[in-house]
């Protein structure tokens, strides 16, 4: 059976034929991310009430109010296309919506850090396991299931060219900073892991790491483990979460960390070249290694979804103005 890309898929795809490919991009993105919640409640979006596309727009934790007044915008010409079509006789709940109403729906929680937030926190890791994993994330090195961070050994290393394996995509080569090179060959070099960032007390207050070439290196819990073998998504999943306790960063995940550090290339691109539009947008997207989809038979990346991050509003945020 055919895999339905939108609830209602005639419907929004008659919908969909009015625009340009930009504009198409940006409202199938919307309506991708209002599925499940059409299944769920078995209603089209244009015939959701006030407090059910309240519901939608909470569940999608968007960062900015501009992200959320976008979808605001895509959802109300949406339904004024299905009255002007006798899809709906009820008139547009969003007709008189300011969008100050839209406001209570952006995620509070900070999701971002910036670059100096990433050394203060470098600076108090006592383990360069922990600190390398954090810095190579932000800056472009993961992969599907964080294959590009567990594949990396020190034969990958030349200069600051890193030679990464994606499990899914295959190879590709990346420039990193100083800092991620030095944070490198500190952590191939480490035989001790500190539990708890050194505050863990007892006979499991360190473990030894196993000796190979691998840049992320297992613990050793038992003698008669494999030295040899290489690490998984899980341990990396581990480490950063220890992390995110100690130092109550409840944002702090891998996905968080990758686009703090695309916001922070956005912010170096804005400065440069006085604008972020598509093409700066495109060199983060290569350097991050994000996948391309399909929009009217080419591949392309998904501009909106990029732009629900990587815009003025966060790097103001972050950085101020």
């Amino acid at each position: 059976m055919e895999k339905k890309n939108f609830f209602n898929e005639e419907t929004k795809e008659l919908f969909l034929g009015n625009f340009n490919e930009e504009s198409r991009n940006t409202y199938s993105y919307v309506f991708r991310n209002s599925k499940e919640m059409e299944e769920l409640i078995e209603k089209d979006v244009y015939d959701f009430t006030i407090n059910q596309i309240g519901k939608l727009l909470e569940s999608l934790k968007l960062s900015t109010s501009n992200a959320a007044k976008t979808y605001g915008r895509v959802i109300s010409s949406y339904i004024n296309w299905a009255i002007e079509n006798n899809l709906k006789s009820e008139p547009n709940p969003l007709k008189h919506i300011g969008n100050e109403w839209f406001e209570q729906f952006v995620n509070k929680i900070k999701l971002f850090i910036t670059e100096k937030e990433l050394i203060d926190i470098e600076e108090k890791l006592v383990n360069y396991q922990d600190k390398v994993i954090m810095r190579l994330i932000f800056e472009g090195v993961s992969g599907y299931s964080l294959s590009e961070l567990v594949n990396l050994t020190k034969e990958d290393i030349k200069g600051n060219t890193l030679r990464l394996i994606d499990e899914k995509s295959g190879e590709r080569y990346l420039e990193v900073s100083d800092r991620a090179i030095k944070f490198i060959e500190k952590a191939i070099d480490e035989t001790i892991y500190y539990n708890k960032n050194g505050t863990s007390e007892g006979r499991r207050s360190t473990a030894p790491l196993s000796q190979n070439d691998y840049v992320i290196k297992m613990t050793l819990l038992r003698s008669d483990q494999d030295s040899n073998k290489k690490s998984d998504k899980h341990l990396i999943y581990r480490r950063l979460s220890t992390i995110s306790e100690l130092f109550s960063l409840e944002y702090l995940t891998s996905k968080s960390l990758e686009r703090s550090g695309m916001i922070k290339m956005g912010k170096d691109l804005l400065e440069k070249d006085g604008k972020l539009e598509n093409e700066q947008l495109a060199k983060i997207a290569e350097r991050f290694a994000v996948k391309k989809v399909i929009i009217n038979g080419y591949e392309t990346y998904n501009y909106f979804m990029l732009r629900e991050f990587i815009n003025i509003e966060n790097i103001e945020d972050l950085y101020g103005k």
